[in-house]
């Protein structure tokens, strides 16, 4: 069985900590007459919204046990986010490079060869649970 490498974990626990502060103030907006309006006015961008950090903090757990389409679901809509970065404009001049230096990195160590073959090993690990399993009942 092919243990996790520490870039992973971390590259993991850094999506699953944004997920969970990313979401902290929508939580706290929601009492906000600005955020009612927006939400009246324009329902589906609110919810689009609300989807990136619960997706990062699901996807980031998912991966830690080896769910390797997590990984691609993560980066497409990571993909997403910067591409209405880009295309709708940035709210300062840091936020897009780094943006583009979280992704660069993340999509680096999570399509190496080594996290490849972690992912790919869940399917070795399930059939060696079954096949300890199988002891003779008498």
């Amino acid at each position: 069985m092919r243990h996790r490498s520490v870039t992973i974990t971390i590259i993991c626990w850094l999506f699953i900590v944004m997920g969970c502060l990313g979401f902290l103030p929508f939580i706290l907006e929601q009492v906000s007459q600005q955020s009612r309006e927006f939400r009246i006015l324009h329902p589906f961008l609110f919810l689009w919204h609300r989807a990136g950090p619960v997706l990062m903090t699901i996807c980031g757990t998912l991966m830690l046990l080896r769910c390797g389409w997590a990984r691609w679901i993560l980066i497409l809509w990571f993909v997403n986010a910067l591409a209405g970065d880009i295309v709708y404009g940035f709210y300062s001049s840091w936020r897009l490079p780094m943006h583009i230096l979280i992704f660069a990195v993340s999509a680096f160590y999570l399509f190496r060869r080594s996290a490849t073959d972690y992912f790919r090993s869940t399917e070795s690990t399930l059939t060696e649970i079954v096949k300890d399993d199988e002891t003779p009942v008498a």
